[in-house]
């Protein structure tokens, strides 16, 4: 599957909930929207139903979702790519 394109502003929808760990838990989580924004962080991605972001610059995005179970092992996944294209004026 291709990026998902689309103006700016640029508004997505993540849902994180179902990330597990098979053989323990997950102890810390980061999602990054590949852009200037803060990540958002926590102990535990099952309580993160619904995750909105918007971009406002047009530009490629890259999502990614780093999780650190609790025997220290870390993963990394690319949760989605995006493109934020500036909207064409019809003077």
């Amino acid at each position: 599957m291709g990026p998902i394109i689309g103006p700016v502003p640029f508004e997505i929808y993540l849902d994180i909930s179902q990330s597990h760990d098979p053989d323990g838990e997950i102890v810390f989580f980061e999602l990054s929207f590949g852009d200037i924004s803060v990540p958002i962080t926590g102990a535990d991605p099952g309580l993160v139903q619904s995750v909105s972001h918007t971009y406002t610059v047009p530009g490629s995005y890259v999502v990614s979702l780093t999780v650190i179970d609790d025997a220290g092992k870390q993963g990394k996944r690319m949760v989605g790519g995006f493109v934020a294209f500036e909207p064409s004026s019809d003077d």
